[in-house]
């Protein structure tokens, strides 16, 4: 898991399971620890030790082909890693991939349009992608849209979700570059997301 925020995922492993956390922020992890905030850590995972430092180097130095899921979640905030969303990032998280793993992208942003990138660093690394994008239509009430991008070498590792209605198999738009640690769009993310009126 690269980016720890709340904390929430601590509580989702299950039995027989083992989550490893990836944060760059210590003051994350002070406030997923306080229970004046939040009470995921305490609860679930009162002994947590997450990898400290920027996850492109700390992940990147774990053994390959260990994990059965990887999740990047560090794209809601205004100021995002994006040296984390890049052709390099993706192959350093396949490398990292069982033979059926698979990479979980969590791209919700109120001013990016992040999907298709994902799709377009995964196309580049010959991983199939898959996206979820629901929009609450509750942005007064700051509940806003979700979009989720699947990324695996194959249909059959994504199991039931490659047949679900909410999961669409997505390919890369050709006509738009693919992000690498040499050339990112910013400004065209932004362009996606007031285009698409979200």
């Amino acid at each position: 898991m690269i980016g720890l925020g709340a904390g929430t995922l601590t509580c989702a492993s299950g039995p027989g399971e083992t989550w490893k956390f990836f944060e760059i922020d210590q003051s994350m992890v002070d406030t997923a620890r306080d229970p004046r905030y939040f009470t995921f850590v305490k609860n679930c995972v009162p002994d947590l030790k997450p990898v400290m430092g920027d996850a492109r180097l700390t992940f990147a130095r774990e053994p390959d082909g260990i994990y059965d899921l990887i999740i990047v979640d560090a794209y809601s905030s205004d100021a995002i890693p994006i040296h984390l969303a890049t052709e390099e990032a993706m192959k350093i998280y396949k490398d990292k991939l069982a033979p059926q793993g698979m990479v979980l992208m969590h791209v919700s942003n109120r001013h990016l349009e992040l999907a298709s990138v994902v799709v377009g660093i995964a196309e580049a690394n010959d991983l199939k992608s898959w996206v979820y994008d629901e929009d609450s239509n509750r942005d007064d009430e700051y509940i806003y849209a979700t979009t989720v991008v699947v990324s695996a070498r194959e249909e059959a590792d994504v199991g039931k979700l490659a047949s679900s209605k909410q999961w669409e198999l997505t390919e890369a738009d050709e006509n738009q570059r693919v992000w690498t640690d040499d050339y990112c769009n910013v400004l065209g993310a932004v362009y996606r997301r007031l285009r698409d009126g979200e």
